[in-house]
């Protein structure tokens, strides 16, 4: 009998926890699934920052209290949202202004060892110069000044995500410069040529355009919210229940399937993929483009 991964002790599931407490969910429309997912989204990046996971003996004793005892009552109330977590609120659209704080948090990460290759690279950049021929063209002669060279095109030439990425960060987002002086037309064409390249060389699919009921109904019925509060109140209290025991509190009633594999194999990757940020923020800027064109209806 497998085991939620990450956990200690043996425990069945937490007397709070009923699967009829989550029948009021079937009745939920978009904005009630976003509250939901975006307030598990928050106590799930709270938890981990601010609390460290509740591994370290610095996480303060009161904000981990605060994240179980948040945990426990989503289990007897599934629309239960905590607004006092607000650095942790996604943004209304997926395209944003590059923030004075972004500047100076990209900047700092040539202090960091990681990117110490690139840092190389950059000063090679903007401080080497290879002497110049009678008609002012660069000389680059023997190995090393074409190693040098080298690592300059490719500083100027290498989007800044790759080199995230290969010293292992992945990026969420993708920063670029645009020149507002060229037409809204060219803009919008180089725009979407750039989507369509950058997707395919970052390996990002396209996600889910607009989600609607009947993408509701399958998270109701397939049980994700409440396996994905199962399996975040087992986190947060260091417990651990089996797959086969999370299968009989989510699916009381059937008996003919092996509900252990079910769990491990379909319950538990899409209640994964429905509580990343992708998801999350697709359904926020749904919400957003929904509450803006009513008012603009109104207007």
């Amino acid at each position: 009998m497998k085991k939620l991964e990450g956990l200690h002790s043996t425990q069945k599931t937490p007397e709070e926890f009923h699967i009829s407490n989550y029948n009021v969910c079937a009745s939920w429309g978009l904005q009630q699934w976003t509250d939901a997912l975006l307030s598990r989204w928050r106590i799930r990046v709270h938890w981990k920052l601010a609390c460290q996971n509740g591994t370290s003996d610095k996480a303060p004793a009161h904000l981990i209290q605060n994240v179980r005892d948040t945990a426990k009552k989503m289990l007897s109330h599934p629309l239960t949202t905590d607004s006092g977590l607000p650095l942790y609120s996604p943004h209304t659209s997926p395209i944003k202004d590059q923030s004075a704080y972004n500047f100076f948090s990209d900047a700092d990460i040539i202090n960091e060892p990681e990117y110490l290759s690139w840092h190389a690279r950059f000063k090679h950049a903007l401080y080497y110069h290879f002497a110049e021929d009678e008609d002012g063209n660069e000389v680059i002669e023997g190995e090393f000044e074409k190693s040098i060279a080298s690592d300059i095109q490719l500083v100027l030439e290498t989007p800044a995500w790759k080199m995230h990425r290969e010293v292992s960060k992945h990026p969420k987002d993708f920063m670029i410069s645009v020149n507002l002086g060229a037409s809204n037309e060219l803009l919008m064409k180089e725009f979407k040529d750039w989507i369509k390249k950058t997707r395919k060389e970052a390996n990002i699919p396209q996600i889910h355009g607009f989600y609607d009921n009947d993408d509701f109904e399958v998270w109701h019925r397939e049980r994700l919210l409440p396996l994905m509060d199962l399996m975040f109140w087992a986190d947060v209290h260091k417990e651990s229940i089996t797959q086969a025991q999370i299968g009989l509190a989510l699916f009381p009633n059937d008996y003919e399937r092996d509900l252990g594999e079910k769990i491990r194999k379909t319950t538990i990757p899409n209640a994964k993929k429905l509580i990343s940020k992708e998801v999350v923020l697709a359904l926020t800027y749904q919400v957003h483009n929904f509450q803006k064109n009513q008012k603009n209806s109104k207007s």
